[in-house]
């Protein structure tokens, strides 16, 4: 039987019930609430990744149970999931990197648009 909630124990996922999941942030801090894998807040961008209790992979993969998004900056909107905690983190470093790359040659993209436009914004 696939399992739709998740909580995790450490690192790791185990299969939950519904009442666990609504009732395990409530036994921790406010801080300890959110789930959060890693948080990196760079010059004009935030890479956020995070395990999402509720398996994305909807029963068509392992579940997939957490994600990184970035926030800001040419990237912004950019998503991967994963698998297992330490995809995650290493997912997080990939999309920081994508990130700060980013965020070197912006200056240079929003000029090439602006050229291309004829120096409208």
């Amino acid at each position: 039987m696939r399992h739709l909630w998740y909580v995790l124990d450490g690192h790791e996922p185990r299969p939950a019930t519904m009442e666990e999941v609504v009732k395990a942030p409530m036994e921790r801090t406010p801080m300890e609430r959110i789930s959060k894998v890693a948080f990196t807040h760079g010059p004009g961008f935030q890479v956020s990744t995070v395990f999402l209790g509720i398996d994305h992979g909807y029963g068509n993969s392992p579940p997939v149970l957490f994600e990184t998004i970035i926030f800001n900056g040419p990237f912004d909107g950019a998503q991967r999931r994963y698998y297992t905690w330490d995809e995650a983190v290493a997912g997080h470093a990939h999309m920081l990197r994508r990130a700060w790359g980013g965020v070197f040659v912006w200056p240079f993209i929003a000029l090439w648009r602006a050229a291309r436009r004829g120096g409208r914004s």
